[in-house]
């Protein structure tokens, strides 16, 4: 049967995940189980869910809000199902599968175009400091990207309306994220936080 991969969230976000990685040892089988229909360990029986060891992956975010995002390395947990031969990977919260900016800088970047009023190209340069952009840049594929793909991104997320334009777009959503986030101030801030903590 041939191997399938699948993405684990925790509810650490991943600024703290290092430090919480040990703890995950203790409730690896509850935490990477999530979803799937098979006990870690069935009574009497040997255990399903067997460690592959930890590895390596690079996500980019800000360290914290209004801070512009860097490369951070963090240690993710592997985990092979003896059922079925999937491969888990455990990773924080804000950690989106297949996405090299984390849930926060999405959040943020979204917030600040949809309801701050930034250009795409003055986003770019907020949440994407220090990567090149030239002068004549206009706009950011991967802002486009995430506007389109956000309600696969987080299932609760309605899509847009077809007459919405790519702004209004981003504000419904930046104010869907900004409502898991309670009542914080701005709004900006609230779609940070939101971001991570939205299902």
């Amino acid at each position: 049967m041939k191997n399938r991969t699948r993405a684990i969230s925790t509810a650490a976000l991943s600024t703290s995940y290092l430090a919480a990685l040990a703890a995950i040892g203790g409730r690896r089988e509850a935490k990477a189980l999530q979803g799937l229909w098979a006990a870690a360990r069935p009574v009497g029986e040997s255990l399903v869910l067997h460690g592959r060891g930890v590895r390596e992956r690079q996500v980019r975010e800000p360290a914290a809000f209004g801070d512009a995002s860097v490369v951070v390395a963090i240690e993710v947990r592997r985990y092979q199902c003896q059922l079925c031969n999937a491969v888990m990977t455990v990773v924080p919260r804000s950690v989106l599968p297949g996405l090299l900016y984390t849930a926060q800088a999405i959040g943020w970047a979204l917030a600040l175009y949809g309801m701050d009023g930034a250009r795409m190209s003055e986003v770019r340069r907020v949440v994407a400091a220090g990567r090149h952009v030239g002068h004549d840049a206009t706009g950011w594929p991967s802002l486009r990207r995430w506007i389109t793909r956000a309600f696969t991104l987080w299932p609760s997320v309605r899509e847009s309306p077809a007459e919405f334009d790519q702004r209004q777009r981003a504000e419904r959503i930046a104010a869907t994220l900004a409502a898991h986030a309670l009542s914080l101030k701005p709004l900006s801030f609230a779609a940070f936080v939101g971001a991570a903590l939205t299902p």
